[in-house]
C-alpha cells in the first residue's frame, strides 16, 4: 500500500506532504488485513520554526 497525506497548519497551508508505505496480508480463515510492515517518510522541514 502507498499512501500521502499533507500536514497542515492552522490556516489551511500545506506545510509538508507525508509518504507511507505498508505491507498488507490477507488472513482468509480471519477474514482480516495485518500491517506486517510500515515505513513513514516525513521530509524535512523547509519553514523556519521558532527555537525556545
Amino acid at each position: 500500500m502507498n499512501a500521502e497525506s499533507d500536514i497542515t497548519g492552522p490556516d489551511g497551508t500545506v506545510l509538508a506532504r507525508t509518504h507511507a508505505l505498508a505491507v498488507l496480508e490477507f488472513d482468509a480463515d480471519a477474514e482480516r488485513w495485518s500491517i506486517t510492515a510500515f515505513h513513514n517518510m516525513v521530509p524535512l522541514s523547509t519553514i523556519d520554526t521558532p527555537r525556545a
